[in-house]
């Protein structure tokens, strides 16, 4: 809780890697890089691992590869009240990448995320979306571009979007 972490580096998770249960509540990922997961990655270790991230923000995190501010791939995933400004992928997913079982990502905003690379298969300017169960309530998406899927990438057996708005 409270927490700031700014231009840390790494293999996956700029800030922050996870095999396990993570909750991370009122803090700032500023600048952090890897090749993964900007500022967090995660692994699902035998199905449990599960993220929480409520009332955070992630500015100017970069990822070679997928996630330009988070990238997991887990049980649960959950965000809520959160924004995420200027984050940049070169894979998928400019500010997150997410494969989960259950996805809710709730009353946040999306500005200014990238997904680029040579190959021309981005996917998801803000976000890369394949879950087995997911939604997508209240969020905003604003000046958010990919080579595929512009701003969201929307890969889920089922799902439900609902008072969202996409702008530019």
């Amino acid at each position: 809780r409270d927490i700031g972490i700014a231009a840390k580096s790494s293999y996956n998770g700029g800030a922050l890697y996870t095999y396990g249960t993570l909750t991370v509540i009122d803090s700032n990922f500023t600048g952090n890089r890897a090749p993964n997961g900007g500022a967090i990655a995660g692994m699902n270790y035998m199905s449990r691992a599960s993220v929480s991230l409520k009332n955070c923000e992630f500015r100017n995190n970069t990822a070679s590869g997928s996630g330009g501010a988070v990238l997991f791939p887990g049980a649960q995933f959950v965000v809520e009240d959160s924004r995420f400004y200027d984050n940049v992928a070169g894979g998928s997913g400019g500010a997150l990448s997410i494969s989960a079982a259950v996805s809710n990502i709730t009353n946040c905003e999306f500005r200014s995320n990238r997904a680029h690379n040579a190959q021309n298969n981005s996917k998801g300017g803000a976000l890369n979306f394949a879950s087995t169960d997911g939604s997508l309530v209240g969020c905003v998406f604003e000046d958010c571009s990919s080579d595929n899927g512009g701003t969201v990438y929307w890969a889920n057996d089922d799902g439900v979007m609902s008072g969202c708005s996409f702008v530019n």
